[in-house]
């Protein structure tokens, strides 16, 4: 008997940017009772709809779906780069994708852009929001996501087995990562970032150097604060320079400061490590969101939280903040109740299955 209500994805992404969603998607099956499973060939649309085999690599960052809700089967897909204002730089929706899909989410969405491109005004019906993430593992990681050997169809190859097995052994499910919200306080304040040498990024580097450096001058902060890199850093960042943490540990770290730094992501996106910092329950002190407002600032606490733009400004707020343990107290709190109330995997992904229409259980289904 066909399956009447199921979710297929097609594993061709990247496992840092996949796995958030496919937890959260195999977390609702049971209770909405749909069957999710993962596919290995790329579908008939792609290979359609990429006549330059090239735009195949863009699948590392925009996940494609599958769905069949009773007679009706479609196609859907996360889109998770970074920036919606940047189309030199691919994070612009698709537009051969948009052809195809009948929902199109957006990670780092910005409305203004679909109002004011024509292009994507047109499908502005199918471009949707869709809620910031952090990497996960799955439980059974390793039978759930079965793409561990190279794909020339999809230009899946051995750099990408590598980095899907790298990925099966560094990351934590979300389980682990919430249990450290109990990890003890060793230190004041965590601001560690990847530097990117590319001359596009020097303006968020400059801003992340002249924050960490302000961190760094005060006497009475105990921080973790610098950059890493697997290269040598020009002569000016040199001093701010870190080892390279693992994946535990740096979640280890981050979790153990009493208050966390966020800027925002390069090109102004809502970056893995907003989600990180509530996931982990932790006090904020950071910029103002450039993009995707109305979906990351869900509370007045974190407006009040995110609106310093200057590294001046980062720095006497967390001043403020060190001086104020119930302040702390209740913001760290505030960080809890948003994330298990609106960011965990599971409620990101049920609120894309609502929009699918996946949202409520049918009384009886053939799985």
């Amino acid at each position: 008997m066909p399956v009447s209500r199921q979710i297929v994805h097609y594993d061709l992404a990247n496992i840092y940017y996949s796995s958030f969603f496919t937890t959260g998607f195999s977390a609702n099956a049971a209770r909405l009772r749909y069957r999710f499973r993962f596919a290995k060939d790329v579908p008939a649309i792609l290979t359609n709809a990429f006549v330059d085999q090239e735009g195949l690599r863009d699948l590392r960052l925009i996940l494609l779906f599958q769905a069949q809700l009773g007679s009706e089967s479609f196609y859907f897909c996360i889109d998770t780069r970074d920036s919606v204002d940047l189309p030199h730089r691919g994070g612009r929706p698709h537009l051969l994708l948009l052809d195809v899909v009948k929902y199109y989410f957006k990670v780092n969405f910005s409305q203004h852009l679909v109002d004011n491109d024509p292009d994507l005004n047109a499908y502005a019906g199918k471009i949707l929001p869709a809620a910031p993430f952090f990497p996960v593992a799955t439980q059974a990681m390793r039978f759930r996501l079965p793409r561990l050997t190279p794909y020339p169809a999809a230009l899946w190859g051995p750099e990408d087995v590598l980095l899907r097995f790298k990925g099966n052994v560094r990351m934590r499910t979300s389980q682990q990562v919430l249990k450290l919200r109990q990890c003890k306080k060793t230190h004041d304040v965590f601001f560690v970032s990847r530097y990117y040498a590319e001359a596009y990024h020097e303006p968020w580097m400059e801003f992340r150097y002249e924050t960490m450096r302000e961190i760094r001058r005060q006497a009475g902060i105990q921080s973790i604060c610098g950059f890493v890199s697997d290269y040598d850093l020009p002569s000016k960042f040199a001093d701010l320079r870190l080892r390279k943490l693992s994946f535990a540990r740096y979640m280890r770290s981050l979790a153990a400061a009493k208050i966390a730094v966020y800027v925002r992501g390069l090109h102004d996106c809502v970056s893995f490590k907003f989600s990180e910092f509530l996931a982990l329950g932790l006090p904020i002190v950071g910029q103002s969101v450039a993009n995707d407002v109305e979906v990351v600032l869900r509370s007045g606490q974190l407006r009040e939280q995110l609106r310093f733009d200057t590294p001046n400004e980062i720095v006497a707020r967390v001043g403020e903040l060190l001086a104020n343990d119930e302040e702390r107290a209740r913001l760290a709190a505030e960080s809890v109740r948003l994330f298990d109330a609106h960011l965990s995997p599971e409620v990101v992904t049920r609120r894309i299955l609502d929009d699918l229409g996946f949202g409520r259980p049918p009384s009886s289904v053939q799985l």
